[in-house]
């Protein structure tokens, strides 16, 4: 037997007894990968929050090559204490602060309500884009969405005004897509040649782009450009009193 491998039982033995011994072994490996996540996290919450989810950005403050960052980004190479102290010093940050995690449960997160409208969205009210869609006489808020309250001031809208439907077809794509929502300003009843409104027909509940004719005349339009499935309709002023405007489109999401 060779010398070295005369010293490869004893090697083991000694790693054997380490494991045995309060499990200091097992505990180094443990707080070793959990520190390797927490930089990682860390690091990539950097990027989002100091360099707009730019990695060339992050290269240039703490200087590294693209590579590099690269590397990090993608959990290739671990970002060791070195590595670490280092970032902490090009950024500013406290000693320390990449081997702790900062980031903060969903639970424990306060939502700002002060800084918020809540506006009811209807479950059973889909504002059709073609032919109008029959409600019932019953409808149900299913949930809210939340809007700024500096937006809606920004806007001249007041929370109490609004409501949100959801469109249904695609009679206004690609202005708005089928299951997109508008935000509906039903105090804004008064119909502008250009402008989308959600309306009510004898056909349901419907939206639209409304323009005024040189002859008076009402035309209610979608931004489909099929017209031989979706027609412009034209109602002179005695016609139109059949159609109730809900109020105007001021914002759409999908």
């Amino acid at each position: 037997m060779s010398s070295m491998e005369g010293r490869i039982p004893k090697r083991y033995s000694l790693v054997n007894r380490f494991l045995d011994v309060d499990g200091v072994v097992s505990k180094w490996y443990k707080d070793g990968m959990e520190i390797n996540a927490v930089r990682h996290q860390n690091f990539l919450c950097l990027i989002r929050e100091r360099c707009g989810n730019v990695n060339a950005e992050m290269g240039r403050l703490i200087e590294k090559a693209p590579a590099q960052i690269g590397a990090l980004v993608r959990g290739e190479r671990n970002i060791g204490n070195n590595i670490a102290r280092e970032i902490e010093t090009k950024l500013s940050l406290p000693r320390g602060w990449m081997d702790i995690s900062h980031e903060e449960k969903e639970t424990e997160k306060e939502f700002p309500t002060h800084l918020y409208a809540f506006i009811p969205k209807y479950q059973d009210i889909r504002g059709s884009g073609g032919h109008g869609h029959q409600n019932g006489e019953h409808v149900e808020i299913s949930k809210t969405l939340a809007y700024r309250i500096d937006w809606l001031k920004s806007k001249g809208l007041s929370a109490e005004n609004l409501c949100v439907v959801e469109v249904s077809g695609d009679s206004m794509s690609p202005h708005i897509e089928d299951g997109e929502s508008v935000l509906i300003d039903m105090g804004d009843t008064t119909i502008r040649s250009g402008e989308v409104y959600a309306f009510q027909s004898p056909d349901g509940l419907r939206i639209k782009r409304f323009f005024w004719q040189a002859d008076g005349r009402l035309k209610i339009s979608s931004d489909n450009t099929d017209k031989s499935r979706f027609p412009d309709e034209s109602y002179f002023e005695s016609e139109a009193t059949q159609i109730k405007i809900v109020g105007r489109k001021v914002w759409r999401g999908g």
